[in-house]
């Protein structure tokens, strides 16, 4: 059988899962769970279909618009909102197309007057829903009428809770692996940036009419050969605590101070106290550095041979190592709940590690050890780079180190002279081969047409390499692959991104002590319950940390002050407690409304100020701009045009009056409606829950 018929009847097979006995028994499990939510998710979005553009009163308008215009050989209008009270309209029309094609000077010559003439004598101008056609320059500006502004206000009454969704995505199932922490750590502050980007992102793609998978993929393969080792020998030192993952977190530290004590080549007066002290506790007292030296190289052997006990299917070492990690994940649960965070799939890289050593095995001369002999070729390609000044002398002395590391390995070659190594040269998988595994498995099963990996900006070589070489073993099943990168958290002062034993990067403590920040602003109220104050302050620590960080251009650092007052402080003035204060203060409005009053009624003739038309323009772009959100993976856009409204708002809200002095002025208390709606389904969509009142 030749490499092409393995590899293709191997794929063809969809067998899972692979192992030994024990990891496989379990990952049997871990699969079924998956198929049952795979079902669930699809049948969810099939419960609530995605809601048509068409729905839209501004939607149809602008079908119509290119229904006339088509007729007449223009296509592909674009259509913009303008201000009345700089423009003397309220929408402009061009064709970028035929702009691009003919230049501005035929454009404005024979477009423009056509366009204009079309409109003129249009069945809209005749309707009285287009009050002026003028044209300007590129552009062909419209007036509309008050009654189409009234009826796009009563758009979102009809949809309520789902105004803003829309069908740009619709039929495009999309996965993102966001969150991603290491077992046996403690959560820091990048884990904030990638769960929240990756649970709005969902958020934006489902209101666009995609199905979304949400997926959280665990590192629970990388350093447990210590973990499990340590305990085994110093479980006693371990502190005893409710929450076992600090056990792992305490063995973490160990190893690195024992670590950083033998790569260092450090001993006697040169240790610190704490490193003095563990080194005792660990090793034994009075230790030459030799004996040192030789006892963690004994520890070292120790811990890999439990670690190839693990991946060999020890049913003991299985077993230790499962509850170790369910340790973990009960400990991330405490941060996913306060953010009501869920993933649809929860998935260690264990459950793909024995299908990417499948994938290898089949995969024939897609893969390659990488000798001596390659090695060498691969050092003269350096040495003929560096002579021509193609790169430097540092980079070259980096790629001739990395050369060398890599012989022995199994790889696969990539463009450009690169390389991906997918196999130790002692078997052993490592994260580029579990990375690989893991698409395999998701284009085998989920068959997604985009794959979304939220994962900061160290790891972008990783994935542009782990993505080329999936295309290369052809396993990418026609699925897009995208890394959607951020920046650090990092300290305000100094600008070094922030470790994870730096005290504002424990997340628990960051959201919990910013909950205790906002419900100090309720002391002295008496007309909220504390289970009320609980809940606002959460709502309002909670969405404003979401919209400091999603405001930002995800690809920028955001910067955290030591003190933790002035954090709050900052996430505070970042807009998210803004915008929910105003959504509040239209409901406020709206309850002291009659109840006779109904908004869905058809409302009789009234004059619209141009301060509520550009309102109601901001209102009928929200479900574009949603789209337009997910089609970029941008929710700082969206957030942004929530801010805009918010400003338009509550300016008017301060000028003109709503319910004042026994008036009802009710196409005002529709905008405030409509204002109110379009503000919460906008956080929603952010991951942002607006409280009932502030």
């Amino acid at each position: 059988m030749s490499d092409q018929t393995a590899l293709s009847t191997f794929l063809a097979r969809r067998e899972f899962p692979y192992g030994p006995a024990a990891m496989k028994e379990r990952n049997a499990r871990l699969h079924e769970r998956v198929l049952r939510t795979l079902d669930e998710v699809r049948a969810r979005r099939a419960s609530s279909p995605p809601m048509p553009f068409a729905s839209y009163r501004f939607s149809r308008f602008s079908n119509d618009l290119n229904q006339l215009l088509s007729q007449h050989g223009i296509g592909e209008p674009q259509l913009t909102f303008i201000d009345r009270a700089k423009f003397g309209d309220d929408l402009c029309i061009k064709i970028p197309n035929l702009l691009k094609e003919l230049g501005n000077k035929a454009y404005v010559a024979d477009i423009v007057p056509k366009i204009t003439s079309i409109l003129l004598e249009s069945p809209l101008v005749q309707a009285g829903v287009v009050t002026g056609v003028r044209p300007t320059g590129i552009y062909v500006n419209l007036a509309v009428s008050d009654p189409l502004f009234i009826e796009l206000l009563q758009d979102v009454l009809h949809v309520g809770p789902r105004y803003g969704e829309s069908d740009a995505l619709h039929g495009q199932d999309i996965m993102v692996d966001y969150s991603s922490p290491n077992a046996a750590k403690k959560l820091h502050a990048g884990h904030i940036r990638s769960t929240i980007l990756g649970e709005v992102l969902c958020n934006l793609y489902e209101a666009a009419g995609a199905t979304a998978h949400r997926l959280n993929h665990i590192n629970d393969l990388g350093g447990f050969g210590f973990y499990l080792e340590g305990f085994a020998r110093w479980h006693q030192h371990l502190p005893e605590a409710a929450n076992k993952n600090d056990q792992l977190a305490t063995l973490y530290r160990l190893n690195r101070t024992l670590e950083k004590v033998y790569e260092e080549n450090r001993f006697g007066d040169a240790l610190s106290k704490e490193e003095a002290h563990t080194v005792e506790i660990l090793f034994g007292a009075g230790l030459s550095a030799a004996t040192f030296r030789e006892r963690y190289q004994e520890y070292v052997a120790a811990a890999n041979r439990k670690f190839e006990a693990l991946e060999g299917g020890d049913p003991e070492v299985v077993a230790l190592w499962a509850r170790m990690v369910g340790w973990s994940l009960d400990d991330f649960e405490q941060f996913y709940g306060l953010l009501n965070v869920r993933h649809d799939y929860v998935l260690g890289e264990s459950f793909y590690a024995p299908l990417a050593l499948a994938l290898l095995n089949a995969a024939g001369d897609r893969v390659m050890q990488f000798d001596q002999a390659r090695a060498v070729a691969a050092k003269e390609r350096v040495a003929a780079l560096e002579q021509s000044a193609a790169i430097t002398p540092l980079e070259a002395e980096h790629r001739r180190k990395a050369i060398q590391d890599d012989v022995g390995a199994l790889v696969v070659e990539l463009s450009n002279d690169r390389r991906l190594v997918v196999l130790r040269s002692d078997g052993r998988t490592i994260y580029a081969s579990r990375d690989l595994g893991a698409i395999l498995y998701r284009t085998m099963f989920v068959h997604p047409s985009r794959m979304v990996y939220v994962v900061g900006q160290e790891q972008k070589e990783h994935f542009e390499d782990v993505f080329e070489a999936a295309r290369v073993l052809g396993i990418d099943g026609g699925t897009r692959f995208d890394h959607l990168y951020f920046g650090f958290y990092v300290d305000a002062a100094s600008k070094k991104k922030l470790s994870s034993r730096d005290g504002a990067s424990n997340v628990i403590r960051l959201l919990t002590e910013a909950i205790a920040f906002f419900a100090k602003k309720f002391d002295g109220r008496d007309d909220f319950s504390p289970d009320e104050v609980t809940a606002t302050s959460r709502q309002l620590a909670i969405g404003s940390v979401i919209f400091n960080d999603l405001k930002k251009d995800r690809k920028n650092n955001v910067e955290l002050a030591s003190d933790l007052q002035k954090v709050f402080e900052d996430f505070e003035k970042a807009g998210g407690a803004y915008v929910m204060y105003t959504a509040c203060r239209a409901r406020s409005i709206l309850r002291k409304a009659p109840p006779s009053i109904d908004l869905k009624a058809p409302l009789e003739s009234c004059t619209l100020e141009d301060s509520e038309r550009e309102i109601i323009k901001k209102i009928a772009a929200f479900p574009e701009q949603v789209a337009t959100a997910a089609q970029r993976d941008d929710p700082a856009s969206l957030l942004n045009a929530l801010l805009d409204l918010c400003r338009l708002y509550n300016s008017y809200y301060n000028a003109v009056p709503v319910l004042k002095g026994g008036t009802v002025h009710v196409h005002r208390l529709l905008l405030t409606e409509a204002v109110m709606q379009t503000l919460v389904n906008g956080l929603r969509f952010c991951h942002i829950s607006c409280p009932e009142r502030i």
